[in-house]
């Protein structure tokens, strides 16, 4: 009975041990609420690395003035405003695709976070906006004594939208407006409370038309820079020569390329350099810019903006220009950029900030083919594109484009590789004459043209053996700087020389590889259904025939045992 009475009490003890651990792990986590509530945030939180604002919302503010009169703003709160409202940006932006993670409760609140909110909740069949602030200015309107409250103005900011409907059809607009909007310090940070839409504006995408009366008779030049089109590697004395020689084949221009700003700083200076060097020739120079890029989605849209200040301003007027090719084959990018929708939007917007920086050279887009060249060409002074197809179809391509453009036409590109594959080998004849013919086509229908190219890459890049030979046999000059006989296309004079007997054996290597290989394939094919095989050509599965001779000898065996004794006589 003792031990019963002490084994009651062992579980009473432990159970009061048990109740009061529960009881202090409530206690603990009501504790840890009301000090989150009261704090704002878990003190741990201030361990942990907080993510960068979005660059393409931060980068693109700047700040006017201040207008209130009252208290100065710290320099360090001005920095968490500017990163605060540059997340707000951004969760509003995730709730209008209607993302449902958006961070929204951690940068908004009060109407803001309802509004953001509603976006999240509605209705399926609502298209889905998609908006980006490219460029803000920002100005302190009110200041708060206690430093809890701000009140700013966004007189200018230049917003993009991408639209798309129930269908999947995407529109982009763009727009100019002026805003206010509150911010309220709660729980140590700033959330923003109000956003005031005051005035709302389209943004004309401008139209062309200054003038181009000059029809180019002129040739892309890739090997001036040694094909770096960052110009970082620019050697003013190979470029003088290449001058030179475009020269003396009676081209009145050359098309050269500038690297988009995702490789790099621009040696904007030996640009400067090469149009010096072309307008002391009386050449005119076709600069083509964005080279390699291919990323037009709107987030990129604030950093090509500053590209344009950085590259087109230093040499806007400078007397060589003849025409800005704002981008080369833009529509190889619809893909990766977002559809052509936003493409198209990209181009307007770049060709309104080259206009801007200089509104009197003529613009122009160069497309991959005649079909897409109608693309925005109401905003251009030129409408140019690329061919290296048959004479038959520039014509057509042409007469086309005639009907549904008002502006003049320029084949920026055209030609044949000498080098057309594995098989069929090199054809310089057939390469000379269709240049000829694509560059009749196009005087014949009034348009400029350049050919592509006047020196071949000594390093093409890699993109596959007989695509890299192919892409390094347009030249009127070989690598080397021998002539093809292309060249006497455009003079008279040329003296072109044929292939060495090396090159005529090394272009017929890949021929010696391909019979090689099929020869080796079909020999072993060969050897692995005769290996098996008996010398008199039997399948070593067959079964072995009866030897006839053994045959025969059994058969006499019987006749001697059936046959009787003989009779005595």
């Amino acid at each position: 009975m003792i031990q019963v009475n002490r084994a009651k009490r062992l579980i009473a003890a432990v159970g009061l041990v048990v109740v009061a651990l529960v009881g202090l792990l409530v206690l603990r986590q009501v504790a840890g609420t009301l000090l989150t509530a009261a704090s704002g945030a878990d003190p741990e939180s201030i361990f942990n690395d907080t993510p960068p604002a979005p660059a393409e919302v931060s980068e693109g503010i700047r700040w006017l003035p201040d207008a209130n009169e009252g208290r100065a703003m710290e320099p360090a709160t001005r920095d968490d405003i500017t990163d605060a409202y540059s997340r707000a940006v951004a969760a509003i932006d995730r709730a209008g695709r209607g993302d449902g993670s958006a961070p929204i409760s951690d940068y908004l609140s009060g109407p803001a976070l309802a509004q953001a909110q509603q976006m999240i909740e509605g209705d399926e069949n609502v298209a889905s906006v998609a908006t980006l602030m490219i460029e803000q200015e920002l100005r302190l309107d009110f200041y708060s004594d206690d430093g809890s409250v701000v009140a700013i103005g966004v007189p200018f900011a230049d917003v993009v939208r991408v639209i798309d409907d129930d269908q999947q059809r995407r529109t982009v607009v763009s727009t100019v407006e002026e805003r206010r909007f509150v911010m309220l310090l709660e729980d140590g940070n700033w959330r923003v409370q109000q956003i005031e839409s005051v005035s709302v504006e389209p943004v004309a995408a401008g139209d062309g038309g200054v003038p181009f009366d000059t029809r180019l008779d002129g040739v892309n030049v890739t090997s001036a820079a040694s094909f770096d089109p960052t110009w970082r590697s620019f050697d003013p004395q190979i470029g003088a020569r290449e001058l030179d020689i475009a020269v003396g084949y009676g081209f009145d221009s050359v098309r050269v390329f500038v690297a988009g700003p995702e490789f790099g700083e621009i040696d904007i200076e030996a640009v400067e350099q090469f149009l010096d060097l072309a307008a002391n020739r009386d050449l005119g120079v076709v600069v083509t810019l964005f080279d390699g890029s291919a990323d037009h989605s709107v987030t990129t849209w604030a950093d090509d903006r500053r590209y344009l200040d950085d590259i087109v301003e230093p040499i806007a007027g400078h007397p060589a220009i003849v025409l800005w090719d704002v981008k080369n084959e833009p529509d190889l990018d619809d893909e990766r950029s977002g559809g052509a929708a936003v493409v198209d939007a990209w181009l307007e917007r770049a060709v309104a900030g080259v206009r801007a920086i200089d509104e009197t050279t003529p613009i122009t887009v160069g497309w991959s083919n005649a079909g897409e060249a109608a693309r925005v060409a109401d905003v251009v002074d030129v409408v140019s594109f690329h061919h290296f197809t048959t004479a038959d179809e520039l014509r057509e391509g042409l007469a086309t484009l005639d009907e549904v453009v008002d502006r003049p036409v320029l084949v920026s590109e055209y030609g044949r590789p000498e080098y057309v594959g594995v098989i069929r080998g090199a054809q310089p004849a057939a390469q000379a004459e269709r240049v000829a013919e694509l560059r009749e086509a196009a005087s014949a229908a009034g348009a400029g043209s350049m050919v592509w190219q006047l020196r071949d890459p000594a390093d093409a890049v890699d993109i596959g053996y007989v695509a890299t030979r192919a892409s390094m046999s347009y030249g009127l000059l070989r690598a080397d700087g021998t002539e093809r006989p292309v060249a006497a296309v455009f003079d008279d004079e040329a003296t072109p020389r044929g292939p060495t007997p090396v090159e005529r054996l090394r272009s017929l290597l890949p021929l010696v590889i391909v019979v090689s290989i099929g020869l080796s394939v079909g020999g072993a094919v060969w050897w692995w259904v005769r290996r098996g095989r008996r010398p008199d050509g039997r399948d070593p599965d067959e079964p072995d025939a009866p030897d006839d001779t053994q045959i025969f000898d059994d058969d006499e065996a019987d006749d001697d045992d059936n046959e009787l004794p003989a009779s005595s006589s």
